[in-house]
Formats: structure tokens, C-alpha cells, sequence
């Protein structure tokens, strides 16, 4: 007797869930842990990283249910797609040299459908630790890589040394930059003022035509009355 396949077994994947398998592929989570949180078999999430990276099933002879027994694959690394370095040290070797070097947490904006609505969803909204010289702060948009994409996210905690273990057995992945929206929130203060003054205008360019049709629709001595009681 088998056991009962997960919520989302066979389910389509859609862009948000991809996203999220990358994520947690990429910092390290393996295929079994990922299927457990995303309620998926082992051999629909390994299916789904061959698809998405490229990489080919191991030689593992299949189970007695058609199943992989095991799937194993290489670590990700789009940097230089070299194979899988010999230690840890060697993998963050970069960020241990760095002195101003600190690991960032930080947070993918998931979306969710609700009444029609796209809202955040914040249940989606895991951890992941990135690498940066950068001065940053709890709040600050960021560009990292993750899914062989860039992508942005929102930076929830800095650390305040590099909370990297030595023999580390995956390599940190290291901010981008940081997303400048000081520009765009000026254009919009400008763009808002700008359409105060139009709107204002407008309105009253309308009430002074508005004004010059209704007397111009008077014959003489009403409009002088008018614009006698207008004075």
C-alpha cells in the first residue's frame, strides 16, 4: 500500500512557486526538505530544477513505484559554472577576506491573488542570507541573483559580522546593489504637484468659460445687470 501523494502533487507550477523553489535550492535547502515545505514528491521537484537549470537525473535505478530512489544534483553556480569546490573555506573565500564584509537576511516579495487583488504574502516570504560590502539598512530594496535571475528583495535584517561557518557547504551569493528609489519618489512629488496645479487650473479655466457662455447667451440690458450684480 502507498502512501497518499502530497496537497500539490502534479499541481502546475506557476512563476511565484518557481521563484520559491529556486530560492531555496540556491541557499542550500536539499530535494527532500524543499518537497516536505512545498508539499510536492521528490521527483516532481527534482523534475521541475531539470527543467529549470538544466541538470540530468542521476544514475539511480528507479524505486518499485516509479519514483527516483535518489536524485542528485550539482551545486548551483552561475558565477563561473565551475564544479563543486573542494572545501567550504575555498567556496566563501572571497567574503572571508573581505574585513567590511557582512551577511544580509533578506526577503522575496511574493505576491497572492485575494477578491481579485494582488497582495503581498507574507506566509511566501522566507529568509535567505546574502553576502555585501554595501551599507545597508532593514527596509532597503535590493538586486540579488537568485534562479540564474536578478531579482529584487527587501533586505529584514544586517548582521554585524559575517555569519559564515568555515567549512560552509555552499557558496554565499553577494548583493547586486542597492535599489536607489530616491529618484523615482521625487518624479512622483513632482508629478503630484504637477497635477494639483493642472487640476486647479482647469477648473478654473472651466468656471471662467462657463462664466463667458451664460453671458453671452443675455441680451444687452440682462448682461449689464449681470455684470453689474457680478462686480
Amino acid at each position: 500500500m502507498t502512501d497518499a501523494y502530497p496537497p500539490n502533487h502534479l499541481a502546475p507550477w506557476d512563476y511565484e512557486q518557481e521563484v520559491e523553489l529556486s530560492c531555496r535550492w540556491e541557499t542550500g535547502e536539499s530535494v527532500r526538505t524543499i518537497s516536505q515545505a512545498m508539499g510536492r514528491t521528490t521527483g516532481g521537484i527534482a523534475g521541475r530544477l531539470q527543467r529549470m537549470y538544466g541538470y540530468a537525473y542521476d544514475s539511480v535505478p528507479f524505486g518499485w513505484d516509479g519514483r527516483p530512489g535518489r536524485i542528485t544534483f550539482p551545486e548551483p553556480d552561475y558565477e563561473d559554472n565551475e564544479p563543486e569546490r573542494n572545501s567550504g573555506m575555498e567556496r566563501n573565500i572571497a567574503a572571508m577576506m573581505h574585513d567590511d564584509a557582512l551577511t544580509v537576511k533578506v526577503k522575496f516579495q511574493h505576491r497572492m491573488s485575494v477578491n481579485n487583488t494582488t497582495v503581498r504574502d507574507p506566509s511566501a516570504a522566507k529568509e535567505y542570507t546574502y553576502v555585501t560590502t554595501q551599507v545597508l539598512a532593514p527596509g532597503d530594496l535590493v538586486v540579488v541573483y537568485a534562479g540564474g535571475a536578478l531579482q529584487v528583495a527587501e533586505v529584514t535584517q544586517m548582521d554585524t559580522v559575517l555569519d559564515i561557518e568555515p567549512n560552509a557547504s555552499k557558496e554565499y551569493e553577494w548583493i547586486v546593489q542597492k535599489v536607489d528609489t530616491k529618484p523615482y519618489e521625487l518624479q512622483q512629488a513632482k508629478n503630484k504637484k504637477l497635477k494639483t496645479l493642472v487640476k486647479e487650473h482647469y477648473k478654473l479655466n472651466a468656471r471662467t468659460q462657463m462664466r463667458d457662455l451664460i453671458l453671452g447667451q443675455l441680451d444687452g440690458p440682462a448682461k449689464l445687470a449681470a455684470l453689474e450684480l457680478l462686480k
